[in-house]
């Protein structure tokens, strides 16, 4: 299984347009982003390779649901093999 970076590097120059970035969130931005998050039931956009994700998991609640969506089906592979927690819904 190919590292996070090669994923999302091999992804963004195929698919450019639909994922719009250069280069991968880091760990930093994603835990500064969602520290105060209160939610019980998140909704992620385009989780890519999972950076934001991993870090919406260690703050939502042991009952809260997140559901990751993204268009590209090798990302939703590629999340539902790295990450193994049944409050994550990848669509």
């Amino acid at each position: 299984m190919q590292n996070s970076f090669n994923m999302f590097m091999g992804q963004s120059l195929r698919h450019f347009i639909k994922i719009g970035a250069v280069f991968p969130s880091t760990t930093y931005l994603a835990k500064r982003m969602v520290r105060n998050l209160k939610g019980k039931v998140v909704l992620e956009l385009g989780p890519g390779t999972g950076v934001f994700t991993k870090e919406i998991l260690k703050v939502l609640p042991r009952d809260g649901i997140l559901i990751s969506i993204d268009s590209n089906k090798d990302f939703i592979d590629y999340l539902s093999n790295k990450i193994d927690d049944s409050r994550l819904k990848l669509v």
